[in-house]
């Protein structure tokens, strides 16, 4: 019985592999070279100064958090009000937009941090270009970010040890790249952990 669910679990992250990934959509290429910092709100009304999110401290045009109520603090300015909506989960991603392209900036709750016990991902190996993790317990909440861009869902798959995700297609132009996973279960959280790609090859 065990083979067979594993064997089911392989052919399933074989088949999924094989599916066409095109490029990534509406990166903001200039914003993707350095890593942004997660970002921990210890109140439900927080600022959040994103001047150091862009090239040239240049403003955003717009920022999209589904989790908050987000305005800038005046017309052109970089720093935001935020207002944490009534929710269970504990991550929350920002979206922020610049000429028509935008970038991922994640946000966690303090409170989740001191409620959920740290946990780190281990990283099983590749299997047709995509990277297999071991985690404890299906995640209800997962983000994985290649630099600082948030990957499609159609990018996952859960198998019985944990998860595996594609490698996107724009790593393996870039000598070094890396691959960021937020994750969040009933107990444990895992944040920012971190996998290093030498041109889309993962080091172990």
């Amino acid at each position: 019985m065990k083979t067979t669910t594993i064997l089911i679990g392989c052919l399933l992250v074989m088949f999924t592999a094989c599916e066409s990934h095109g490029p990534l959509k509406g990166v903001w290429k200039e914003a993707n070279e350095s890593l942004l910092a997660c970002v921990t709100f210890h109140h439900e009304v927080d600022t959040l100064n994103l001047s150091n999110c862009l090239p040239g401290n240049s403003c955003p045009d717009s920022v999209f958090a589904p989790g908050f109520t987000a305005s800038p603090m005046k017309q052109g300015s970089c720093i935001y009000r935020l207002i944490q909506k009534k929710t269970k989960r504990n991550l929350h991603p920002i979206r922020i937009w610049k000429d028509g392209e935008s970038i991922i900036l994640m946000t966690i709750d303090q409170a989740s941090i001191d409620s959920l016990a740290p946990k780190d991902l281990k990283v099983k190996g590749m299997l047709n270009n995509r990277l297999l993790l071991d985690c404890s317990g299906r995640p209800s909440e997962l983000y994985v970010l290649w630099q600082n861009v948030e990957l499609p869902k159609s990018f996952f798959v859960f198998t019985k040890e944990g998860f595996a995700t594609l490698i996107p297609k724009e790593a393996k132009s870039m000598e070094r790249s890396v691959l960021r996973i937020f994750s969040v279960n009933d107990s444990l959280l895992i944040l920012d952990n971190r996998v290093t790609l030498n041109y889309g090859v993962p080091e172990f």
